[in-house]
């Protein structure tokens, strides 16, 4: 046994020995290492697996005349840069506002002549942002010369007090060929015509101040008027909060007299107010994205229309679109019982399935005349089986029925004591148009209109003779 123990250390003494030996042998071999130099002036180098590309940064400075200038590196090659003030840098989404957009070269960089005051302020933050890249180069301030007030030729000059020479600012190399085009004022309009004032919010609720706010087109040519999706965005990480409402101020020009079906797609919670009253309030959480509608009348000329939405979570969506129909009843309303001088009311009528009703005893419409007045309904129907249909209601005081512009059915029921009426038609399965002429005199206005088909008897079959 106490050979085997000496056998087993002197394999171990050996085996140190030989590791030993390896280490100083590696040691001694060459190591070929990178020097400083292989990485400068390299726009980007390999990080493990993935290329690392210095980030994008503006700099101020002045040209040779002494003006105010920005250049910009490490953008994308010939891509157009927004140039953005900011009134403080700790409060960077409150008070976002473009002011002009420039142009890279080849290699992403830029200089620009800031010819901007005093559309903004002669102190502040400028910011820059890749239009394509989407690289953000963080906010610089600015200090822009105060315009010198001349004096006085009367006034004796004075002897300065002697200040501390200021540091002197880097002079970045600025073309003087360049020059911007004038900037508009970057107050914007919060009820605009033709577009959007849009508002976000860091809150479900719409409360407090808006985190952002800029004006956004309208799309007139576009499936959606307005439309929220948070990728588009020029600060689309700010947009995945867990948490944001939002609301679009607009004005924009309704071009005739009629009824008008608003169509919104949207998860969670959406709101839409034409002219201060709400027509559609659906507040609450869901991420199912759903399809509304909701059909609104309106007159000829210019309304106000208010978006309100939030979402919760993930990525949110609102699409919100409006145009003219009648998914109903088309409803045209007269103040005279024979359809003569203009229509004073259009509007969507009845429901989808369902009796087209009308019973009032003051006006049916708004501007229409409590009496003496006449409606004419039409409305494109598919008959779903050939056959007899029996068509029934109330008239008080007349009507007249045309299918496929053919006159079916007439009736005056003025001074008669039950002004129900039915008739019979024969139609094939299919479209139809149905048109309804309906007068009131006096009294209250009572009408009904209605049809159902009627199943074909079955021929009995005949006894078999045995």
């Amino acid at each position: 046994m106490f050979s085997m123990f000496l056998a087993r250390l002197r394999l171990f003494a050996l085996l140190l020995i030989a590791g030993v030996v390896v280490y100083f042998l590696v040691s001694l071999m060459p190591v070929n290492r990178p020097e400083a130099k292989d990485f400068v002036d390299s726009p980007a180098r390999i990080v493990g697996q993935q290329a690392y590309a210095p980030p994008a940064v503006i700099e101020l400075g002045r040209d040779p005349a002494g003006r105010l200038g920005v250049s910009g590196r490490n953008f994308g090659a010939q891509e157009k840069v927004e140039i953005s003030y900011l009134s403080t840098y700790k409060d960077l989404l409150r008070d976002y506002v473009p002011v002009m957009t420039v142009t890279t070269g080849i290699d992403g960089s830029f200089t620009q002549v800031l010819d901007i005051f005093p559309n903004i302020p002669a102190q502040g933050w400028l910011a820059a942002e890749g239009l394509t890249s989407r690289e953000f180069a963080p906010p610089v301030k600015y200090q822009a010369d105060p315009t010198p007030t001349p004096s006085p030729t009367s006034t004796p000059m004075l002897t300065p007090t002697p200040v501390d020479t200021p540091t002197p600012v880097p002079t970045v190399p600025i073309p003087t060929a360049t020059i911007p085009s004038p900037v508009p004022s970057p107050t914007l309009d919060p009820n605009p015509m033709g577009s959007w004032y849009a508002q976000y919010y860091d809150n479900r609720d719409l409360a407090g101040e808006p985190f952002y706010f800029r004006a956004e087109p309208a799309n007139p040519n576009s499936e959606w008027m307005c439309e929220y999706n948070p990728g588009w965005h020029p600060l689309q990480a700010e947009f995945q909060r867990q948490i944001i409402s939002a609301r679009w101020t607009g004005t924009f020009n309704f071009p005739t007299d009629d009824n008008y079906q608003f169509v919104v797609t949207v998860s969670d919670g959406v709101r839409i107010i034409v002219d201060g009253v709400a027509i559609l309030n659906d507040w609450r959480f869901t991420s199912r994205v759903r399809t509304l509608v909701q059909n609104v009348p309106l007159t000829r000329g210019n309304h106000t229309i208010v978006i309100e939405y939030f979402h919760t979570r993930g990525r949110g969506t609102i699409g919100v679109a409006w145009r003219v129909a009648y998914p109903d009843w088309e409803g045209r309303y007269y103040n005279t019982p024979n359809f003569s001088g203009p229509v004073i009311a259009k509007r969507n009528d009845g429901v989808r399935s369902g009796p087209l009703e009308l019973i009032t005893d003051g006006s049916p419409a708004p501007g229409v005349n409590p009496d003496n007045f006449s409606v004419y309904w039409s409305r494109k129907f598919v008959f779903p089986h050939s056959g007899l249909y029996i068509f029934k209601g109330v008239a008080d005081d007349g009507i007249r029925v045309f299918i496929d512009d053919r006159e079916v059915f007439r009736q005056n029921t003025v001074g008669q004591p039950n002004p129900a009426f039915e008739f019979p038609v024969q139609l094939r399965g299919g479209p139809h148009v149905i048109q309804i002429h309906y007068f009131e005199l006096t009294g209250r206005a009572q009408f009904s209109f209605a049809w159902e088909w009627v199943p074909p008897t079955p021929t009995p079959e005949p006894t078999p003779v045995l």
